[in-house]
Order: C-alpha cells, then sequence, then structure tokens
C-alpha cells in the first residue's frame, strides 16, 4: 500500500498537480477524525464541531466492492489523525460537505486516484478536469484497482446492489 502512495506521489510530482479554480462555499480547518470509505472522511474543527465530507471530484469503490478496503486505507494513512484543511464547493443529498481535502498540504483527491483506487467523477469535472488525466495515468500503469481486467465504476456498483424501493 505504501508503494502505492508513493507512485501517486511521483505522478504528482511530475506536474500533474493542478489547482482546482472553484470558489468555495466556505473552508474547514481542523483534524481528520474518522475514515467512512475511500471518499469520504469526517473533520473535526476548532470549535470541537465535527464535519462529514465528501472529496470532491473522485468516486472511490464501495463497501463490499473490490479494493474498497484497500482504498479506505490509502485515504486512512494520507489523512487520519491529521490537520487538513477543506474547500467545501457544495452539499451533496446526503447533506455532506463536498469540497477538495488538503491533508497536510496533500491533496486528498489527487492522490487518491493516482494511486488508481478512484475513479473521476464526471459531475465534477468542471472544476476538475486535471482528475481525468490522472485516472488515465493510473489505469495506464495498471495501479491499484486498474489492476482488474474491467473494474466496475461505483455508480454502476451500487445501481447493481441496491435493492429496489417499495412500491406504495
Amino acid at each position: 500500500m505504501r508503494f502505492v502512495f508513493s507512485i501517486g506521489l511521483g505522478l504528482l510530482a511530475m506536474g500533474f498537480c493542478i489547482v482546482s479554480v472553484a470558489s468555495p462555499i466556505t473552508t474547514l480547518s481542523g483534524r481528520v477524525v474518522a475514515v467512512a470509505d475511500g471518499d469520504s472522511l469526517t473533520i473535526e474543527i476548532e470549535d470541537g464541531s465535527r464535519h462529514k465530507i465528501r472529496l470532491a471530484g473522485i468516486d472511490a469503490p464501495e463497501r463490499g466492492q473490490p479494493y474498497s478496503r484497500h482504498a479506505r486505507q490509502q485515504l486512512k494513512d494520507l489523512c487520519l489523525g491529521k490537520s487538513a484543511e477543506v474547500l467545501v464547493t457544495a452539499k451533496d443529498r446526503y447533506q455532506r460537505n463536498v469540497g477538495e481535502v488538503q491533508c497536510e498540504a496533500l491533496n486528498a483527491g489527487e492522490l487518491m486516484l493516482s494511486a488508481g483506487l478512484a475513479w473521476a467523477y464526471m459531475p465534477d469535472m468542471a472544476r476538475h478536469q486535471h482528475y481525468l488525466e490522472l485516472e488515465k495515468l493510473a489505469r495506464g500503469s495498471g495501479l491499484g484497482l486498474w489492476l482488474d481486467i474491467r473494474p466496475v465504476p461505483p455508480w454502476e456498483w451500487r445501481r447493481q446492489n441496491t435493492p429496489p424501493q417499495a412500491q406504495p
């Protein structure tokens, strides 16, 4: 796992670390106290309040999906217990803050993509065009989930594994 993280850092060092130009709704600064999965974490800010954060621009494997444990562990290694700054750009349908997460000055979304442990999330591409290039590099290098011949994107996996809603 640390090898994958090192490769991700190497790809970023080659010039693929581009700062997004989205204007934030707000900025949250604190310490990461929990990692739910490969694209969600919780930070505690100075006043003691906790905020659930969805990393903007990426979609990591869901629980039960191949590579979900690797993705969660990668995000834990990168962020858990560390200082973080979140440039919040939106709220999702679960009322989580969605934003770019910097854990000790490292962009968590970029590193997850570079390690091959997430897909670039298309609805966020207006702000994160360079994420497509990071995904393409990881895919071409056969990193992380790109070792599989046909990895299933999380949005397809959710559709295939979500029970149908009860009809009234």
